[in-house]
């Protein structure tokens, strides 16, 4: 079933079309009065196996029409309120795009308040850092002898919500390049001239430069 069959058939105009059924059914869902077992069907997903370019798996959750018909209204219904609660630490909150399960309007959302939850608490023991999120990638800002032991606070914090840092996914840069003389986890990537922070590229000229010109070239190659 698609949103397209709502549309088509389900008018509020028609009385006998059954919406007011559907609107009292989805009110109840977004009020949470459901019962265990329905709350949990509803929460069920569809689970496909997309294989990545680097060979690896990346599973893609497609949800329930309704929990989606739900989410997208609460969404609509509530963004500029959520938009002011995370900013300016969270970017990707009310935006479109914006996801982590495919075709989950909530799912940024959700994920957000659990992750604002543990990030406040360590920007508040950590004055010398600034934090910043786009969704679940995470960025920390200051001294580097301030960074290892923010970054720690946070994986402990975010462990204690439910959420787990990937030490293979993380990347660490600083101008005065010393940092391989810190006690960073073994995995984590060190560049040596940047990295990007919310898709802006931090680093030395030639790296900027290099950005800028790779992001040229695929503009230019759409335009075509």
């Amino acid at each position: 079933m698609v949103f397209e069959f709502f549309r088509d058939f389900l008018t509020p105009e028609d009385p006998t079309s059954g919406f007011d059924l559907l609107f009292d059914l989805c009110t109840h869902i977004a009020k949470g009065r459901l019962s265990a077992p329905m709350a949990y069907l509803l929460g069920a997903s569809h689970l496909l196996a997309l294989e990545k370019p680097s060979r690896g798996v990346r599973p893609i959750a497609m949800e329930e029409i309704l929990y989606r018909l739900v989410a997208r209204s609460l969404g609509f219904q509530f963004w500029e309120a959520l938009a002011d609660h995370f900013s300016p630490l969270q970017f990707d909150v009310a935006t479109r795009g914006g996801c982590i399960r495919q075709e989950d309007p909530l799912d940024g959302t959700l994920f957000a308040l659990a992750h604002l939850r543990a990030r406040g608490t360590v920007a508040s023991e950590h004055p010398l850092c600034l934090f910043s999120s786009l969704v679940d990638d995470t960025h920390i800002r200051g001294p580097s002898e301030a960074i290892v032991p923010a970054f720690h606070t946070l994986e402990g914090h975010l462990t204690a919500v439910g959420l787990t840092v990937q030490p293979t996914k993380c990347a660490a840069w600083s101008p005065s390049g010393l940092l391989s003389s810190l006690s960073l986890p073994p995995s984590f990537t060190l560049p040596s001239v940047g990295l990007r922070v919310l898709g802006a590229p931090i680093g030395s000229d030639s790296f900027q430069a290099s950005f800028v010109r790779d992001a040229l070239k695929v503009d230019v190659s759409t335009i075509h």
